[in-house]
């Protein structure tokens, strides 16, 4: 069940960015950790950055994002409710193919 929530609140995030067929999330409650691995950049993944260059492949091994429960009702700012970390990170990108034009 927190699995399907989780792919609810992150999906439209990830599908953003990401090709479908990435595995996870899983979810580990009592920890506080949520875990997607295996992602393939999509090729306009980068366009937001207005950059001349396009994604030809790129993959992502593994996002963790770790959830500080009690950070969370904290207002102390020394404590970070959420912390993540991205693992194996493969990106090789060229010219931008597009009809964008760059100053």
């Amino acid at each position: 069940m927190a699995s399907f929530i989780a792919q609810k609140l992150a999906g439209p995030y990830l599908k953003e960015y990401f090709e479908p067929g990435y595995v996870g999330p899983s979810i580990n409650t009592f920890s506080g950790t949520v875990t997607v691995e295996k992602m393939r950049f999509k090729p306009k993944a980068l366009d937001f950055l207005n950059l001349p260059v396009q994604i030809k492949i790129g993959y992502v091994g593994k996002i963790v994002a770790t959830i500080n429960y009690s950070a969370l009702m904290s207002s102390s700012p020394v404590r970070s409710p959420v912390k993540a970390s991205v693992s194996d990170v493969f990106i090789v990108v060229g010219p931008n193919t597009g009809e964008t034009k760059f100053d």
